[in-house]
């Protein structure tokens, strides 16, 4: 069963307030310009993660483990700096990430959930999330919920020293 971006928001956000961290993003990353009507597959370790087409104005970003993933202008902009370093991939630019989160750990078990748990991404697709993952919401705003894989948390992720959110 998946349940919807409301319903995910609603069983796991006073879950991350009441018992996550704050993190930053501290990870460099590869961008380009995404094209309106593109689909970007998110894959995590061979496993379909997400999806989400393209809209005008839209960026994909590529993370240090090679995830891509589609980033609107409006979410890019503040949390994103180009940076004077070549990319390894043609096309692309390199970016300082600084994005702010609050996360907890995923065990499906204490949540009285089963692992893996699908749940649609904000843009509407389907999300899955599996014990060990992280499920985070976006500081400072709080309105929305979304899975990190575990090991591409520790390549991007960093505690933030600043826990006032």
């Amino acid at each position: 069963m998946t349940i919807t971006q409301k319903e995910a928001v609603a069983k796991f956000l006073p879950v991350i307030e009441a018992e996550g961290k704050n993190y930053k993003k501290s990870a460099v990353v590869d961008v380009r310009s995404a094209q309106k009507g593109e689909v970007i597959v998110t894959i995590v370790n061979g496993i379909e993660e997400t999806k989400k087409t393209a809209e005008e104005g839209d960026w994909v970003i590529k993370n240090p483990g090679g995830e891509e993933y589609v980033v609107p202008e409006k979410v890019f902009t503040p949390r994103y700096k180009e940076i004077d370093e070549p990319s390894a991939f043609e096309g692309y630019k390199r970016y300082q990430a600084s994005g702010r989160i609050r996360a907890v750990t995923f065990d499906s078990q204490s949540l009285g959930l089963q692992s893996p748990f699908k749940f649609n991404a904000v843009w509407g697709e389907e999300m899955i999330i599996e014990d060990g993952d992280k499920i985070v919401t976006t500081l400072p705003e709080k309105n929305e919920v979304y899975r990190i894989e575990k090991q591409a948390f520790v390549d991007t992720y960093t505690k933030d020293n600043d826990q006032q959110y």
